[in-house]
């Protein structure tokens, strides 16, 4: 008898504690894996920018994030920028560590920006609205904000860019 109590003790501990742990899971670290393509750009003048004028296509795996956009300035310049990192995420906090950045501004007087470091950083993630938020912590990037097949990638006073999953 003590044996059965002993068994269904212990089957009950591990059954509560695995659905802790998926819930926790769940509750800690929602999945950004996907790959995105951009939809548009807002300007702060409401102005609406779609493709070909501006191009992006972002993928993150389980541990890589790939990024690339690309487009036409007010003044008819290209700007692109593309983007290699590793990340992880939980509950809390999003941390990027750099493999390769590159930055074109037809219009900048200086050549292309390579980064080639392994410098990372740590930005906080908060929930709100059925989705994550946090900054982008490395290359100055937007804020991007997670919600089940949406992301919008926002730079206060310059631009809200709205993409959505591939399937």
């Amino acid at each position: 008898m003590n044996r059965t109590k002993t068994f269904l003790a212990l089957a009950l501990f591990f059954a509560i504690g695995q659905t802790a742990n998926n819930s926790l899971a769940q509750d800690n670290t929602m999945s950004i894996v996907g790959s995105y393509e951009l939809v548009s750009r807002i300007l702060p003048d409401s102005t609406v920018i779609e493709s070909p004028a501006i191009v992006g296509f972002f993928t993150y795996t389980e541990t890589h994030r790939n990024f690339n956009v690309s487009w036409t300035d007010k003044d008819g310049k290209r700007v692109s920028i593309s983007a290699i990192s590793e990340y992880t995420l939980n509950g809390n906090e999003y941390t990027e560590k750099n493999i390769y950045y590159m930055m074109y501004d037809e219009s900048a007087e200086e050549p292309i920006t390579f980064d080639f470091s392994d410098q990372s950083a740590t930005s906080k993630v908060t929930k709100d609205q059925g989705g994550i938020r946090f900054k982008m912590p490395l290359h100055d990037e937007p804020e991007v904000f997670f919600s089940g097949d949406k992301l919008v990638a926002t730079m206060p006073g310059v631009f809200e860019d709205h993409w959505k999953k591939v399937k």
